[in-house]
């Protein structure tokens, strides 16, 4: 460890089969249209063809924010089986 651990938090890692092309939709979708934010960890940490996404709940969360986070998690699969995120483009939900 570099420096002094003032804050105790544990990541929530998720591995994800994804193109290479679609990474940047997919995580681009969870930030602005589903207010989540998570970093992308890829190859060679994790195998060729797959990534990481890692969130960091905090104290803060809320178990309904727990929720939420499931349930976009669970959109995000359906759009993955579906070939949303081949696309060049994702619709802006909020706007």
């Amino acid at each position: 460890m570099i420096g002094n651990r003032t804050v105790n938090y544990d990541a929530l890692d998720l591995i994800v089969s994804i193109p290479n092309q679609s990474r940047v939709l997919l995580v681009n979708d969870l930030r602005e249209n589903y207010d989540i934010f998570c970093s992308i960890v890829v190859y060679p940490v994790v195998p060729k063809g797959m990534i990481l996404l890692r969130l960091i709940p905090t104290a803060v969360h809320t178990l309904e924010d727990v929720a939420y986070t499931i349930d976009t998690f669970k959109e995000l699969k359906t759009k993955l089986e579906k070939g949303d995120y081949h696309s060049e483009e994702i619709l802006n939900a909020n706007a």
